[in-house]
């Protein structure tokens, strides 16, 4: 291979570092904060969770302003490894902040009570532990989990195709290409509003964060099915704006969503395993893409199945919110063990994927 590609062992070792600094180190660390970040959030925020999340998920937005423009000067100024040795040491701030965070109270009077596990025999410290973790894995016995978990994969499957079609999209439609990049850019501004709006709501009881998350879901669906049909520019814009803010919108109510229904103790094995199980995606993503684009010739059709599978999500969200109001009115307790609801759900999640799959064949 040396030969080959006429490069030198050091210029060859160079791709098995990046992948294995790049691809796993900073994937795994990314991947934790991710899950962490909001569980820590909800420990210290109490009344104004939708907003610290909000904040705390805005970061992101704000370094598409930044970064790029930096790193291009980094690049040009001291070299990629220059840039990347900087990029690290600029991270590395992260990890001094973070030792200054501390467990807050409450979190400790809960600690203390189950503490002193010296004055019980080995058994019973380990079946107190298999209770633990039967306790935090008993989401996988709600309904309601995978309705949640569905929902996340819908609107996950929607951004990812949106950030990756957009501007060809927009090119087919005749826009150039430096607009439909400056469009994209100019999106971030409609998500870091997202990232709000609706988070402060829920805070203010304007709206329950099941509510807000059917009606990102619904706007999301809409703007899906809506964009195929849109040739105008000024419209396609427009668009997109929209489905900025529900992109900034959904990731900020989903790990509300999920403390809403399973509380602080399981928000963080809940929303592990959501945002996991979005992740297979990706393994299907590149072969949808090709296929729409070489059979078809456009991604028309890709985007109004993203709308399909988003407003088969609003359907039985709203569902669940009838059917919680009318248990509320009746007082009756709600129970989500109910296998039921489970039956109900994969059914209706079977028959999107076998449309889909007829579809595409």
């Amino acid at each position: 291979m040396l030969e080959t590609f006429h490069a030198s062992r050091v210029e060859a070792s160079w791709p098995i570092v990046v992948l294995g600094a790049l691809g796993y180190m900073a994937a795994i660390g990314t991947g934790m904060v991710y899950i962490v970040a909001p569980t820590i959030l909800s420990e210290h925020f109490v009344t104004n969770k939708g907003l610290a999340m909000g904040i705390n998920y805005a970061g992101v937005t704000a370094a598409l302003f930044v970064f790029p423009k930096l790193l291009e000067y980094l690049i040009a100024g001291y070299g990629l490894r220059g840039a990347l040795l900087i990029c690290g040491a600029v991270t590395m701030n992260g990890f001094a902040f973070s030792l200054f965070i501390r467990t807050p109270g409450w979190c400790k009077v809960a600690a203390e009570e189950n503490e002193d596990f010296g004055d019980f025999p080995p058994k019973t410290i380990e079946v107190e532990r298999s209770k633990k973790l039967r306790h935090a894995f008993a989401v996988f016995k709600s309904p309601m989990f995978y309705l949640i978990m569905y929902s996340f994969n819908a609107y996950s499957m929607s951004y990812d195709f949106y950030m990756s079609l957009f501007v060809d999209f927009a090119c087919d439609r005749g826009v150039l290409v430096s607009t439909a990049v400056t469009v994209m850019a100019a999106g971030a501004v409609s998500e870091g509003l997202g990232r709000f709006m609706l988070p402060i709501a829920v805070d203010r009881n304007l709206l329950t964060s099941n509510v807000a998350l059917t009606i990102t879901l619904g706007v999301e669906a809409a703007a899906f099915l809506l964009l195929p049909f849109v040739h105008i520019h000024g419209f396609i814009f427009a668009v997109a704006a929209g489905i900025g803010f529900v992109i900034g919108t959904g990731i900020v109510i989903f790990p509300v969503t999920l403390e809403h229904y399973f509380g602080h103790r399981k928000m963080s094995v809940a929303f592990g395993i959501v945002v996991a199980s979005a992740g297979f995606q990706s393994f299907l993503r590149p072969s949808l893409i090709g296929h729409f684009r070489d059979k078809g010739g456009a991604y028309d059709w890709l985007f109004v199945i993203c709308g399909v599978v988003n407003v088969v999500s609003v359907a039985i969200w709203i569902g669940v919110l009838v059917w919680e109001c009318c248990a509320k009115h009746r007082n009756v307790v709600v129970v989500e063990n109910t296998p039921t609801g489970v039956f109900f759900l994969l059914a209706g999640i079977f028959q999107v994927v076998k449309w889909a799959m007829s579809f595409a064949t």
